[in-house]
């Protein structure tokens, strides 16, 4: 989570500075690439939270636990119906004024992304494999550029 907070962090730096070629590849930066990178931190960041409050006592306290965690899920939809509507849909006709740089929402796919990778976690509660084993389900962030990008990219950060 220290690492996420760093990287997005300078990220966000780095997009106050940046000029984006046209208002098209801001939409597209904020609609669908940002998100890529920060649901990830917004899961693990739920999941760590989750995870690490687990009550002790009996089952039955546990299911009640996991059960107020769905809630959460359940409360969040209906706080963002609109836009997971918006999102499912695939909708285009307010995209300049939700996913531009000075937009307050412009994370909200992220949420929604977040808050659905939250929702598969929690359906697998009673799966009996150990949680290592079920965030080894969710997929892994994979590098496709070039190496040598990479490693630009890295010594950047570090």
């Amino acid at each position: 989570m220290n690492l996420f907070a760093s990287l997005n962090s300078e990220l966000i730096d780095i997009e106050k500075s940046y000029e984006f070629e046209s208002t098209a590849d801001e939409i597209r930066y904020y609609k669908y690439e940002k998100p890529k990178f920060q649901r990830y931190g917004m899961f693990y960041n739920k999941l760590l939270k989750l995870e690490s409050n687990v009550p002790m006592g009996s089952q039955k306290m546990k299911a009640d636990y996991y059960e107020d965690a769905y809630n959460h899920v359940y409360a969040t939809f209906i706080e963002n119906q609109a836009y997971v509507v918006y999102y499912r849909m695939k909708d285009t006709d307010q995209d300049e004024r939700l996913f531009v740089r000075n937009s307050p929402n412009n994370h909200i796919f992220a949420l929604i992304e977040a808050t659905s990778m939250m929702e598969e976690f929690l359906y697998s509660i009673d799966d009996d494999r150990t949680i290592d084993e079920k965030i080894n389900d969710y997929p892994k962030i994979i590098w496709t550029g070039k190496l040598t990008n990479l490693v630009l990219l890295v010594k950047v950060w570090f």
